[in-house]
């Protein structure tokens, strides 16, 4: 458990080096966002959280470019049909979208997925359908009435 002494933590054990104690101190630090050229600080609690996952390398944007980064793909993947794949629900007949990657993905499985053959709203209904044989099942063989 990490001890925080006026913006600085303090690791007691690492599991990156096998849970030997760690006499690295995390201290605040300021970066420059490399998109809009403003300052972010990267805490000491996000530098430890990097080193615990084995990250080498400091952000380079602000949170706000980042999640903005990430809207722009999701709206750009809405727009450019290279980016997604359009299905037809074999129960309903709407059409849904993926994103292509996932698509891919998710074609190359084997068996076949089945998530490709309904639209969310579809796949919701089978996965409660299957649940709720699997509870039928389970309470007949202990016993319980239906």
């Amino acid at each position: 458990m990490p001890i925080l002494i006026s913006g600085t933590v303090s690791t007691a054990c690492d599991r990156s080096t096998g849970g030997k104690k760690d006499k690295r101190i995390y201290q605040d630090e300021i970066l420059i966002c490399s998109v809009c050229g403003g300052k972010f600080v990267f805490s000491a609690e996000e530098q430890e959280f990097y080193a615990q996952k084995g990250f080498t390398s400091k952000p380079t944007q602000c949170k706000a470019c980042r999640k903005q980064k990430s809207e722009d793909h999701f709206k750009q993947m809405l727009v450019d049909p290279g980016l997604r794949k359009e299905y037809r629900c074999s129960a309903c007949g709407k059409t849904y979208v993926l994103p292509r990657q996932m698509a891919e993905m998710m074609e190359q499985r084997q068996p076949p997925n089945p998530i490709l053959d309904h639209c969310p709203v579809c796949m919701r209904q089978v996965y409660e359908q299957v649940l709720l044989k699997d509870v039928i099942i389970m309470n007949q063989a202990l016993g319980y009435p239906r």
